[in-house]
């Protein structure tokens, strides 16, 4: 009978090992909604930037775009059917290349360091006629982002207010409302500074999805020590 109580003891965490799991769920946490509102931030910004300043196309999320589309083609709007439909085609795609980064097991953080890099290219591209090229860059980007590594939508409000009402606990509220709160400011952002620099203004996200990758490399560092520590 004692061997057994030594042994279900033994198999109990220890109050110091709970407590540091804990403070590690309070750091995740933390780290999370940082993660979230950044995410939704750049969203929120590349919505207002590609219809500033890419012949009027919401590249982030499609719903814009499908409501286009129907209005082109019932007449109600003097303007070319493929901008809206190249941007609905590459969100496919990306949806799709996410199903295969699932598969090989991609980190996030190699993904947000080429995202720097089409942030980069995107604003050496002048407003013309190969708008295409961003536009379709942009929604390939969101899809992979919002099916691959974001749990809570960073590129709608329309689910995020939802579950923001909803929430009984504070605690479930706060990523939809910080997402609601990152993605408006993205987009006020967006109309200000291509307002001042145009196409240039998309390279103010390059130090901002640089340091989500460094939290996310930290976060990562920081998870597997304190998992070796309380094994």
């Amino acid at each position: 009978m004692a061997r057994v109580q030594q042994r279900l003891a033994s198999r109990r965490p220890s109050v110091s090992t709970a407590a540091g799991r804990g403070e590690h769920r309070g750091v995740d946490e933390k780290r999370g909604l940082t993660t979230v509102a950044g995410l939704s931030l750049v969203g929120g910004f590349l919505e207002t930037y590609t219809y500033r300043t890419r012949s009027g196309v919401f590249a982030n999320a499609q719903t814009g775009n499908v409501l286009k589309m129907i209005l082109i083609v019932l007449g109600e709007r003097g303007e070319s059917l493929f901008p809206c439909a190249w941007s609905l085609i590459l969100f496919c795609i990306g949806v799709l290349l996410a199903e295969r980064m699932k598969e090989h097991g991609h980190e996030e953080c190699e993904w947000m360091k080429l995202e720097m890099i089409v942030f980069i290219w995107m604003g050496m591209i002048p407003s013309s006629s190969l708008d295409f090229l961003v536009t379709g860059g942009v929604s390939l980007l969101c899809a992979v982002q919002s099916e691959r590594f974001v749990r809570l939508p960073t590129t709608i409000c329309t689910g995020n207010i939802r579950k923001a009402v909803r929430c009984r606990e504070k605690r479930e509220g706060r990523e939809p409302l910080v997402s609601i709160i990152g993605f408006v400011i993205g987009a006020v952002l967006g109309v200000w500074t291509t307002r001042r620099w145009e196409h240039r203004a998309v390279w103010i996200l390059v130090p901002v999805v640089w340091m989500l990758a460094k939290k996310k490399e930290r976060r990562k560092r920081l998870s597997h020590w304190i998992g070796c520590a309380f094994k």
